[in-house]
């Protein structure tokens, strides 16, 4: 729903938005007072959003990388191509703002609803806490032991037909990493596909990517 819309359906419910707060505050609002829930809960709210609009940004990415291609189209066709490519870019700025406003949302609930916590560093989220993780990336995968380099409640599998590794972090859709993107090297793939599991897991969370518990993780080399 556009933010037009969504300021629309909050009036025509009575909830009037303020004009100048972002569409995250505007979700955030929305969610508090239609559902009368938490500032946690309506994070969740803003979340499903931020969730739903990461995958269009893979597809809007990818139509800025076919430049190469479209220098071959004909006129009429490079031009629909290119105000497509100028619309991914606005969208992708969006998205971006939408993202790093539910980050900032959410890190100053957590470091509010926090009891205790180290001085100048918020906490970090239960679920890390509770399993013990492999502290390297390993120098080569075997696939039976993948499940343990994983977030907590991520699942991942192999696709054998079209030679496939693929993660689900809710509520973010399927994430395939094709082998082929990776010149056949499982290895790569595999680190691939950990990196984007573990983006999606802590975006949600809300650390950064250093909390991520598996040294090395994001500065392995992913083909």
């Amino acid at each position: 729903m556009p933010v037009c819309d969504v300021a629309a359906f909050c009036l025509y419910w009575g909830l009037s938005l303020p004009k100048e707060v972002t569409i995250a505050r505007k979700l955030f609002l929305a969610a508090k007072h239609f559902h009368k829930c938490t500032d946690s809960v309506a994070l969740d709210f803003v979340h499903v959003r931020v969730a739903m609009k990461n995958a269009q940004a893979e597809l809007l990415r990818e139509l800025l990388e076919i430049e190469e291609a479209a220098d071959v189209l004909p006129r009429d066709d490079l031009q629909k191509v290119q105000a497509e490519q100028q619309r991914a870019v606005v969208e992708l700025e969006e998205h971006s703002a939408l993202t790093k406003d539910y980050i900032e949302m959410k890190q100053s609930c957590l470091e509010k609803d926090a009891k205790t916590k180290p001085k100048g560093k918020m906490p970090l989220p239960l679920e890390l806490t509770q399993k013990k993780y492999p502290k390297k990336v390993p120098m080569k995968f075997e696939q039976v032991y993948v499940k343990e380099f994983m977030p907590p409640s991520v699942s991942c599998w192999r696709g054998n037909v079209r030679n496939e590794w693929w993660c689900h972090c809710q509520p973010y859709p399927r994430h395939a990493e094709p082998l082929e993107r990776h010149g056949g090297d499982e290895q790569a793939c595999i680190v691939a596909m950990l990196q984007e599991a573990w983006r999606q897991w802590l975006q949600k969370a809300a650390p950064p990517l250093s909390e991520c518990p598996i040294e090395g993780l994001f500065s392995a080399v992913a083909k």
